[in-house]
């Protein structure tokens, strides 16, 4: 029986080394990371599981982790049930706390998650990389932790924004001053700086890759003040009265728009307000990502979709 067993194993992934080898050097080259996320994902069949669980178990893979663990979600969706098992396979703990990371490298896989939203209840639970470790801070000047917190509140935890904001800074000089700088004009520094550009780019591929009908409505979004609360019943009947949204094969101008509200959700351009979950788990509104918010205000000058006034 157990030769059985791994000639059954073996034989799945026969002429899936070319994958594997791209995961593991995926891998290699994010190590050094403090946080990074590596996703594999397509159609039902197609052997991701199998692939993914052979790359975990890779010797190549041992002096790169202090420990590893692999956890398939189940289904109805329970997080807490998610994060106690991460617990059990990385500690000796029965319940998630954020010290268990702590200090150490971890290879984690979690098998079978369907949408972003899943993965962001449980991405926030894992400890977000230190600002302070990529500028280097030191405690001789306390205004800079206050800057760098308000800059950490623009990249809401975006792990690209922290890195590259984080690396641009440790070349600067570490005065508060020059540092303001770059918080008070982090769009235009996006724009501008070459330090900086990799994380325009990033975030415009995520624009660029937008369906046709989705562009618009994400535009649109440029209007709202910064860090607002956007209540999704008033931006479905906005885009409604702005064209964004009509009726189509038997389904409303409404029913349109709230599956664009969703789509953008799911895409992760913008992020639900967990604040204002019902126990049926409707997302009555949302915020956009501050660095989203600063590539949808320069894309909509570019397509001259949306004239703003400048705030005050």
């Amino acid at each position: 029986m157990e030769t059985n067993v791994t000639a059954f194993k073996e034989s799945k992934l026969i002429g899936r080394q070319n994958e594997k080898s791209q995961i593991l050097k995926l891998i290699s080259n994010e190590v050094s990371q403090d946080f990074e996320v590596i996703s594999v994902w397509g159609m039902g069949g197609l052997g991701k599981t199998t692939l993914v669980k052979d790359v975990y178990q890779s010797q190549e893979l041992n002096a790169m982790f202090d420990k590893r663990a692999c956890v398939t979600v189940k289904r109805p969706f329970n997080p807490t049930e998610v994060l106690n098992s991460l617990a059990e396979q990385l500690s000796d703990q029965k319940q998630w706390n954020h010290d268990i990371l702590d200090g150490k490298k971890y290879l984690i896989v979690l098998d079978d998650l369907s949408t972003t939203r899943e993965w962001n209840d449980i991405q926030s639970h894992f400890p977000r990389m230190v600002f302070g470790k990529i500028t280097n801070l030191n405690e001789e000047c306390p205004e800079l932790y206050e800057v760098a917190e308000l800059i950490m509140k623009k990249c809401k935890g975006l792990p690209l924004a922290i890195v590259t904001i984080g690396g641009f800074l440790a070349k600067q000089p570490k005065t508060p001053m020059e540092w303001r700088k770059l918080n008070s004009h982090i769009g235009a520094e996006l724009e501008m700086n070459e330090g900086l550009r990799n994380i325009k780019s990033v975030l415009s591929k995520s624009y660029d890759g937008l369906p046709y009908h989705l562009k618009p409505c994400f535009l649109y979004l440029s209007i709202f003040p910064k860090d607002q609360d956007i209540k999704r019943n008033r931006l479905v009947h906005r885009w409604i009265a702005e064209g964004y949204s009509t009726e189509v094969l038997g389904k409303s101008a409404a029913e349109i728009a709230e599956s664009h509200f969703m789509e953008l959700i799911d895409r992760s351009m913008i992020l639900p307000n967990k604040t204002t979950y019902f126990s049926q788990k409707v997302i009555n509104s949302c915020q956009v990502h501050n660095l989203m918010r600063e590539i949808s205000i320069s894309k909509a000058a570019e397509e001259n979709l949306v004239f703003r006034l400048e705030e005050g």
